[in-house]
């Protein structure tokens, strides 16, 4: 490990901004380029043709904006949620609850806000994190490096609200940047510019940072094992990290979208039990709790009684998410990480929580890839969500497997 020592952090000279290159694995053959080419001509001198592309790259766009990097429509909102470490939520103005979490990351962890440019001439945003020995002495910019894909509705702003996430990470520097269209990250997100992003930081790293290969581990969280799976794929030294993550887009895209038509259609039932708590006395408002609570009319915003509507709900429910999943895969937002784990030949860990109600059992990657007992790690916690910081007790076991 390179190590100096500093007791002020290292800085990276941003004076001149990182341009990214495709990978040659990235660039077509002569062959492609030609049909690529004809496949331009036709499509703008048949119309059709040019109508169905044009349709197609516009409802890809929606999906990923509104679906499956939501962060982009959630990024405009004026209040967000914040959840606290009790589990309760307190309502944030969106503006105020970034801001303190640049402050923290800058004052607190002494990060340096950098921009990249990606091949495709996207600029980036995001944030370099130092961190310390056992001694408390900053690390050298090309010290053991964490790549930290994060997910669905990520920025990394947020990591500066929930400090654990960087604390439980030992002597390893963070590299994060929000996606494409996040924030101040420019342009719209697609898979392929998904794909691009993740490889514009590793070159950031190699290149910029000078980061040795073999010490860079790319760590994703949720829906950001989309790209951890496809860097660790393409660059064989990596290590990789899967934390709590759907074996496959499209399965994933199915429990989750199930859930959340539970609670929407949930909610038309259950709306007169809410107007009543805010609009009703007390004495009233007390009456009607006690009555949904012994008769479990509903439990964490979806129907349980009556049981036939409950199920009915469910039903449709399930028909919506499968449309939507098939949805997904013709729209070219399907992807297998389950297929891809045979092609990740560095170390590798994958992180599964026993009872996550995002990522059920049966969309887990966990149960779905073959693995060694060394590659992986359950999460027992009652108290851990799908959304928490891991502890530092899950981080230290992690990067003892992977540096064994």
């Amino acid at each position: 490990m390179s190590i100096k020592n500093n007791i002020e952090p290292p800085r990276i000279d941003t004076k001149n901004m990182f341009e990214a290159t495709y990978p040659k694995y990235m660039q077509k053959s002569l062959f492609g380029k030609i049909a690529n080419f004809a496949y331009q001509i036709l499509s703008v001198a048949i119309f059709p043709i040019y109508a169905l592309r044009y349709l197609k790259h516009r409802i890809h766009l929606f999906l990923g904006y509104h679906f499956f990097v939501p962060s982009q429509s959630y990024s405009k909102k004026e209040n967000i949620d914040f959840y606290n470490k009790d589990g309760t939520k307190t309502d944030e103005n969106q503006k105020e609850y970034l801001k303190k979490g640049l402050n923290y990351l800058k004052y607190s962890f002494k990060a340096q806000f950098i921009e990249i440019k990606t091949a495709d001439g996207v600029k980036l945003c995001g944030a370099f994190i130092p961190g310390k020995d056992d001694k408390g002495r900053y690390l050298s910019l090309n010290a053991p490096l964490i790549i930290h894909c994060l997910g669905q509705g990520g920025r990394f702003q947020d990591l500066g609200r929930y400090p654990d996430a960087i604390e439980n990470i030992k002597k390893h520097n963070i590299l994060v940047f929000n996606d494409r269209g996040v924030l101040k990250s420019e342009g719209r997100a697609t898979k392929k510019g998904l794909f691009l992003d993740i490889e514009s930081i590793y070159q950031y790293a190699i290149r910029k940072l000078k980061v040795p290969k073999s010490k860079i581990t790319v760590w994703g969280h949720s829906f950001g094992t989309l790209k951890a799976i496809y860097l660790a794929a393409k660059h064989k030294k990596i290590k990789s990290i899967y934390d709590r993550s759907p074996a496959e887009i499209q399965k994933g895209v199915y429990y989750i979208a199930k859930e959340m038509f539970q609670e929407v259609f949930s909610y038309f039932v259950i709306l007169p039990f809410v107007i009543i708590e805010k609009m009703a006395s007390q004495r009233v408002v007390d009456k009607v709790v006690n009555f949904v609570t012994k008769h479990k009319i509903y439990i964490n915003g979806q129907l349980k009684r009556p049981i036939v509507i409950s199920k009915i709900i469910e039903v449709f429910s399930s028909i919506v998410a499968f449309v939507l999943s098939i949805i997904t895969v013709s729209f070219d937002w399907g992807y297998s990480l389950a297929k891809e784990w045979a092609n990740v030949k560095g170390k590798k860990i994958i992180i599964y929580l026993k009872n996550d109600i995002k990522i059920t059992k049966a969309a887990s990657f966990f149960n779905s890839v073959s693995k060694t007992k060394n590659e992986f790690i359950k999460i027992t916690d009652p108290k851990c969500s799908h959304w928490s910081e891991l502890s530092e007790k899950i981080c230290d076991e992690v990067f003892r497997r992977l540096e064994a």
